[in-house]
């Protein structure tokens, strides 16, 4: 038996992480009953102004965090006036940026001809701190963590007073609009799923109908006829009778022991030991394999997350298993003997290339004997020619009658199909008629 077993089975030998999902950890609002409030970022209810406390409950929410979560309702202090915001762009008190992207676009607020020294734009600002033209969605009372709508600004197209009109529109703005004007676009471009769809329709329907058309084509081949004249070239015939004889026939037999008893009516008994089979062994081997499984553990991260990971481990699953080690030769007798007994043998057979048959005799005796009806075949050779005038060979079988009134050379009135086949003779096939119909 195998030694050679790892120290300890069961070890952990890997870990990957494959899986981790965050999900939001909200608390409600005591005071005024908001509910699913991020408790890392909003240490304040925006509806009523409440601080969060110990006694507001707090839950895991089942949505996932987003992305950009970390940006999504967090709590920003001003580094002018030292005002606690909510995701905002300006601060509520002094109207200072709270953002970069913000800052850069108010830097550029500027209005005046470009030949004078250019004032700072004054830009007015609500009570809630956004741009009048800005769309902003901030954290919303009674919503979710996840449901906060992305920051877009739209601040209208700055310009001159010498350079254009009131309410002329920019020369940026005309080329726009023509360029996504539905009449100068070109055609819309079908979606790949579309594509395929109707790629595999018309492969189909091309499919569909070549093979009806093939048909078509086959079924009328093969039922337009014309005439021909057909000409007897050579005849043959075959004769066949089958036959079996009473001799001395060898049987054998293999038994597991050395004691058993032949049939009776048998001789020239032997025995011979010999093996009849191998039986497999089985034992405990140790076998050293490594498997995997997986791990799922959750917990609060710093973050203001609940974190859900999912991690590969691999292990050490060595152990003893039942195998086949090998096999054992089991020994018997291989018993032979004779016994009289009828079998079929060489059949009595006749053939001739003309009309003359000429059946061989066929006389029973004590150990031969006749072992079915015989077997017989009329075979007529006939050439003809088809329909682009070339000469053409068939070999037609019939009943020995009709095969009797037929002579070498003579022609008969015949019908060949599409493909040059001969379909029927004259006089010989009975359906020659129906096919000129």
């Amino acid at each position: 038996m195998a030694q050679n077993k790892r120290t300890n089975p069961g070890e952990v030998l890997g870990r990957r992480t494959i899986s981790k999902i965050r999900r939001y950890f909200v608390w409600d609002c005591s005071s005024c009953g908001t509910r699913g409030l991020n408790s890392k970022k909003c240490k304040q209810c925006p509806q009523c102004g409440n601080s969060k406390d110990v006694s507001d409950r707090e839950e895991r929410s089942a949505d996932i965090v987003d992305a950009n979560y970390k940006h999504e309702g967090a709590d920003v202090t001003c580094q002018f006036c030292k005002t606690e915001n909510i995701a905002r762009f300006s601060c509520i008190e002094c109207g200072a940026a709270l953002d970069k992207k913000f800052a850069k676009l108010v830097s550029k607020f500027t209005v005046g001809p470009t030949d004078l020294p250019t004032p700072t734009r004054v830009v007015q600002i609500d009570d809630k701190g956004f741009l009048p033209d800005a769309t902003d969605t901030p954290w919303m009372a009674g919503a979710s963590t996840n449901e906060v709508e992305p920051v877009v600004l739209k601040e209208p197209a700055l310009f001159t007073p010498h350079q254009r009109g009131a309410d002329e529109p920019s020369p940026e703005a005309e080329a726009s609009t023509k360029q996504k004007s539905p009449s100068t676009l070109g055609p819309r471009t079908e979606s790949t799923p579309d594509k395929h769809g109707r790629t595999v329709l018309i492969v189909a329907v091309t499919v569909v109908m070549v093979v009806i058309l093939f048909g078509m084509y086959m079924f009328n081949k093969m039922n337009t006829f014309t005439q021909t004249l057909a000409t007897v070239e050579s005849v043959s015939w075959t004769y066949s009778l089958p036959r079996e004889d009473y001799a001395a026939r060898s049987r054998s037999n293999e038994t597991e022991n050395y004691f058993w008893r032949p049939p009776s009516e048998v001789f020239d008994v032997r025995s011979n030991p010999t093996i009849i089979r191998y039986e497999p062994i089985y034992d405990q081997v140790w076998v050293e394999e490594t498997c995997t499984r997986t791990e799922t553990s959750s917990y609060n991260d710093t973050d203001g997350t609940w974190v859900t990971q999912t991690d590969l481990v691999s292990y050490d699953c060595s152990g003893y298993e039942q195998r086949q080690i090998g096999t054992e030769p089991i020994e018997g007798t291989r018993w032979t003997w004779k016994v009289m007994a009828w079998e079929i043998t060489t059949p009595l057979s006749a053939n001739g290339n003309s009309y003359q048959v000429e059946y061989p005799t066929f006389t029973p005796t004590s150990t031969l004997r006749q072992a079915g009806e015989p077997d017989t075949a009329f075979t007529i050779t006939f050439t003809y020619m088809d329909n682009n005038g070339d000469a053409q060979t068939a070999v037609r079988n019939y009943p020995q009658a009709t095969w009797e009134r037929t002579a070498i050379g003579k022609s008969y009135d015949a019908v060949a199909d599409g493909f040059d086949r001969l379909r029927a003779v004259s006089g010989l096939d009975p359906d020659y008629k129906q096919l000129l119909e």
